[in-house]
């Protein structure tokens, strides 16, 4: 460990040393800080690198091309020469005197310029003696600064604030003969792992390694399909190199008959070396079409960027409902899906709030939601009318769809219906507070938490309440409570159990949950984020364990979770720029192997994501090998430390799969490597551990 830090160190210290001197070497990259100064801040700086420059040849001299001109610094004669229509031209003399005048075509054009020296110019974090010539245009003076050694950078007078001048440094590369080094270009895509055969419209997100995504010009996709052997369509998609995200669009008949899709994908830059970079390198990624997969990811586009609330009413239909603008010029959308989430038809909603606290359902048709009101809807969401003014942060429980209580938002009382809220009997609770939340087992007994964490319990149906003595964390999400006095609670410190009705609590599972779906006191569901990375936990044996499942990749935090039965379910993830939606149809857990792809000769070298990802206590780790060779596989934790060595022999030209566990390692909490080697060819990828 000593030695690794030893080189690490020696490293770092390299680099930095190298920071203080100019490249001295063809071929160097040169960084030049972005200098800022306003009325507010002092200097801010910022790392910035301009255009890339190519070179041609004339008069056996190297010209590198700035600035739209092609350019050659002659360090023998202390001159700076341009390229004009095929002859030579002085752009700028290192050795004239202060206050000489001289006539430069620096750009491009004949003007008279005045030389002058400067002292204490940033370039690359040192300090260094430039030479500046200066024209005197109509709206300004423009200034280039030229450094005799490393070419010249330019400085313009872009804004005034107050008395505060604000500029900007930039730096085109020219020493001697030297040039750039090309751009690098970077991408690898979460490609999923299967395709559900009805499943017509797909996404993924690309990951696009680049110094300068202003420079990406192109994101596209081919899809080819497979029947068998045969060919049986391709196409070309086009994507958002914004968004970073690319849509497949299938024909559902060419689909219906796939065994499997292939795709490549490819992007390039505007920058002179044209760049081009592909995933995977070569060849195509092949991804099986089965009859149905876990969870399905749907990306479709919503008007609106702040997420209200999620509730579906049957297999098929269900709302989601957004807003924009601020508090006070609010535009509502509610967009209506009736074939599972695959598509949404978008119109204006009549709400008066900017939050919908809480939405539930009984059957296709009646169903409950908390805005500034509590609102209740008869007809599949279609019309919500007003049966209780309760302020906008009260919390509801209902049995079934005619028996429920609500919490007031301001006041510390209880309303109690029967009847499916037609008619309401008030309780006051005689408490300093109203409850945050409340959660009946049955008719009689009831459950509920103020803001500052006490635990109450009622026994006679919500018209009294006692403390249990027993106090939780503050800013839970949701409580969930059962006859024999089980239940859960989540909310930004964890998951927690009581099995004694409330007075004491265990935490299951540490993290940041926002929602919770249980079928009953031993299954459930509960969405969230753990170390920021989006989870989907289950269980089936009342929280002694939980099950982490792996959903595919959404840009957006996971913000609700609804189910219609034990089969279907849908988990929505929201971002300001886009609403991602998952669904599953056989309850989210069930995979058969497909044999038709275990002996497929793969074509290229692939390190898969692991999966789960996040992982606790195990997870699967597949890689492809087109060709035989010493194999080694091995996990390292973020400071580079080996903790695995999990493959480390000759294998031969095949797919494979294995198993990473926590069996005796001590592992803690956290992000860890694995990286997979053979031959010329290594792949390094990321995966959490969470505890």
């Amino acid at each position: 460990m000593k030695k690794i830090l030893i080189t690490l160190f020696l490293i770092l210290s390299a680099l930095t040393s190298a920071q203080n001197f100019f490249p001295t070497k063809a071929g160097d990259i040169y960084q030049l800080e972005k200098v800022f100064m306003d009325w507010i801040n002092a200097q801010v700086h910022e790392s910035y690198r301009q255009s890339f420059a190519m070179e041609i040849t004339f008069n056996s001299r190297t010209y590198v091309w700035a600035w739209d001109n092609y350019y050659h610094m002659d360090t023998t004669a202390n001159k700076l020469y341009i390229l004009l229509n095929n002859e030579e031209k002085l752009a700028f003399d290192f050795d004239k005197a202060d206050g000489d005048t001289d006539t430069l075509y620096f750009d491009g054009t004949a003007q008279l310029y005045t030389y002058s020296s400067s002292q204490n110019s940033l370039i690359l974090g040192d300090y260094r003696m430039v030479r500046i010539i200066t024209n005197n245009y109509i709206d300004g003076p423009i200034k280039y600064h030229l450094a005799e050694d490393i070419g010249f950078y330019k400085y313009e007078l872009v804004d005034i604030v107050g008395n505060y001048n604000v500029w900007e440094h930039v730096i085109s590369a020219i020493i001697d003969d030297s040039v750039y080094n090309p751009l690098n270009l970077g991408l690898t895509a979460n490609l999923p792992n299967r395709i559900a055969r009805t499943q017509s419209n797909f996404s993924f997100l690309v990951n696009i390694d680049t110094e300068y995504i202003e420079l990406v010009d192109s994101l596209e996709a081919y899809a080819v399909v497979y029947k068998s052997d045969s060919l049986i369509y391709q196409n070309t998609f086009i994507g958002s190199v914004e968004l970073q995200k690319i849509v497949i669009s299938i024909p559902s008949q060419i689909l219906s008959q796939a065994d499997s899709i292939g795709i490549k994908v490819r992007c390039t830059d505007e920058s002179i070396f044209n760049n081009e970079a592909f995933y995977p390198h070569s060849g195509y990624k092949f991804i099986p079409v089965e009859d149905e997969v876990e969870w399905t990811l749907f990306t479709p586009v919503l008007s609106g960027g702040n997420y209200m609330g999620m509730k579906f009413f049957s297999t098929n239909r269900g709302y989601i409902y957004t807003t924009n603008g601020d508090l006070y010029n609010l535009i509502f959308y509610n967009h209506l899906t009736t074939n599972g989430g695959q598509s949404f038809n978008t119109s204006f909603g009549n709400w008066n709030y900017w939050l919908i606290n809480d939405i539930i359902s009984f059957d296709e048709n009646t169903g409950y939601m908390i805005i500034d009101q509590i609102k209740k809807t008869t007809n599949q969401g279609t019309t919500w009318e007003t049966i209780l003014n309760a302020g906008d942060w009260a919390v509801m429980s209902f049995l079934d769809k005619d028996t429920g209580w609500v919490s007031d938002g301001y006041q510390a009382k209880i309303y109690r219906t029967y009847n499916g809220g037609l008619n309401w009997n008030t309780f006051n609770t005689s408490l300093q507070e109203p409850f945050s939340l409340v959660a009946f087992a049955h008719l009689n007994e009831g459950y509920a938490i103020t803001s500052y964490g006490k635990v109450y319990r009622s026994t006679d149906g919500g018209e009294t309440w006692q403390f249990t003595n027993s106090t939780v964390a503050y800013h839970q999400k949701k409580l969930k409570m059962f006859q024999d006095g089980k239940g859960w609670l989540i909310g930004s410190s964890g998951i927690w159990r009581t099995e004694d009705g409330g007075l004491n609590w265990i935490q299951q599972y540490e993290g940041n949950f926002v929602d919770v779906h249980f079928f009953s006191k031993d299954k459930g569901w509960v969405i969230g984020k753990v170390n920021e990375i989006n989870v989907l936990l289950r269980t089936i044996d009342g929280g002694n364990n939980w099950d982490l499942v792996e959903v595919p990749y959404t840009q957006g935090s996971f913000v609700d979770i609804d189910f219609v039965d034990e089969s279907h379910g849908w988990i929505c993830a929201s971002s300001w720029n886009s609403k991602e939606l998952l669904r599953t149809t056989n309850g989210g857990v069930t995979f058969v192997e497909d044999e038709r792809f275990s002996n497929v000769q793969p074509t290229d070298f692939t390190l898969q994501q692991n999966y789960p990802n996040p992982f606790n206590p195990s997870t699967i780790i597949s890689y492809e090998l087109p060709a035989a060779g010493e194999v080694s596989l091995k996990v390292y934790d973020v400071l580079g430390k080996e903790v695995a060595t999990l493959v480390n022999e000759y294998r031969n030209a095949g797919s494979y799969n294995v198993q990473f566990t926590m069996n005796n390692l001590q592992l803690s909490s956290g992000i860890y490597f694995y990286q997979l080697k053979t031959g010329d060819f290594f792949e390094t990828k990321k995966m959490t551990l969470v505890k």
